[in-house]
């Protein structure tokens, strides 16, 4: 019962840091669009798998069959098995013959440390793997096959109903697989986001981290207010709120959900992740639940430089303040679908882990440098 409740402790205290650390950061998005051509997620499956090599070993076995009576003949058997390691000594009586247990041996671990050039954000191997947990890799261990001698003594048989005792090996906690590896992705991954913060500092760094080469700043706590855009007060309240699926045949991500992680939006299996979104009379995508730093509801928006950009979720005011670099996208839902246009883009991308909108329509194309493959999404 103690370990249960010790097990129970530690599963919420991982949850609890595990959804601190997968609010957006660099080392995240760096690991989630991978810049380079390169896929993060086979990258960080790589990281992740570890190689348990059992040591050589030697079992040294002696059976000794004993006849108590011939009416009931009945058979005791010892079964005499030892290492190098320690010893435990103790009798027992055995009814039947019995072979010698399979033993468990040392093991050498072998894993990877050196995080991928295009992560180098990640300040740490435990930041990287981090990351690389956040985008639903999970750990795989391969116990590699180990050298076994086997040592088998002669059989004797004597009349006697006392038993020799048995020796077993003293077997040390060992890592071991107990299925055969895969390659394949999680099929589900539950990561939790928090809403942004409700302050917006002087002269810090303005998520998102976009297509242009330079980075927008704050140069005071309230930005220029723009007339051209609306600003929305709610969302989910005059619109029926939805979850995005992506509907990609034979592609890796056929039928998972969009959610919101730090100001990007991801793809996960578990529909239980899976973020609210609606469209106001405004045409805005906002996020239901979700206000920004000025307390407005956060509204999508994408880069206008390169032909493709992330799909970034800010505040209503913030978007104002950077729409030289950023503009609002306008979207319906139709026959099922949500359909949105943006500085002439209006196809939907899966580049990686992240939600895209592109102005190539051809199937597989190249989103701010990273091969990304056309989707749609379905409101359900």
């Amino acid at each position: 019962m103690r370990s249960l409740v010790i097990l129970a402790l530690l599963t919420t205290v991982f949850e609890a840091v595990l959804g601190a650390a997968c609010s957006g950061n660099n080392c995240l998005r760096a690991v989630s669009r991978v810049a380079t051509g390169r896929n993060g997620t086979v990258d960080c499956m790589s990281f992740f798998r570890v190689t348990a090599t059992p040591l050589p070993s030697t079992i040294r076995s002696t059976l000794t069959i004993t006849t108590t009576v011939p009416a009931a003949y009945k058979r005791w058997n010892t079964v005499v098995a030892s290492r190098d390691v320690g010893e435990i000594h103790g009798f027992h009586d055995l009814n039947e013959d019995l072979a010698a247990a399979p033993l468990q041996h040392r093991q050498v671990t072998q894993s990877p440390s050196v995080i991928p050039l295009y992560a180098s954000a990640c300040s740490s191997v435990a930041a990287y793997s981090s990351a690389c947990s956040c985008i639903g890799v999970s750990h795989i261990t391969i116990t590699a096959a180990g050298s076994t001698t086997i040592a088998v003594s002669t059989i004797t048989e004597t009349v006697t109903s006392t038993p020799l005792p048995t020796k077993i090996v003293d077997t040390p906690t060992s890592i071991s697989s107990t299925s055969s590896p895969s390659d394949t992705a999680p099929s589900s991954q539950t990561i939790t986001t928090s809403p942004p913060s409700t302050t917006l500092p002087t002269n810090s760094t303005l998520p998102p981290y976009g297509a242009n080469s330079t980075t927008p700043y704050a140069n005071s706590t309230s930005p220029t207010i723009s007339p051209t855009l609306v600003l929305d007060t709610s969302c989910g309240e005059t619109a029926t709120p939805f979850q995005l699926q992506v509907s990609q045949p034979s592609g890796p991500f056929n039928d998972w959900y969009a959610y919101l992680s730090g100001d990007g939006v991801l793809f996960t299996s578990d529909s239980s992740a899976a973020t609210s979104f609606s469209v106001e009379g405004s045409h805005h995508l906002c996020a239901v639940g979700y206000t920004g730093e000025f307390g407005l509801p956060i509204i999508a928006v994408v880069g206008n430089v390169t032909d493709s950009s992330g799909v970034w979720l800010l505040d209503g005011r913030v978007a104002e303040a950077l729409e030289a670099d950023y503009v609002p996208v306008e979207c319906e839902v139709d026959a099922g679908g949500l359909k949105c246009h943006g500085q002439g883009r209006e196809n939907w991308l899966g580049c990686g882990l992240q939600l895209d909108l592109g102005s190539s329509g051809n199937g597989t194309v190249v989103g701010d440098g990273v091969q990304c493959s056309e989707i749609e999404l379905k409101v359900v």
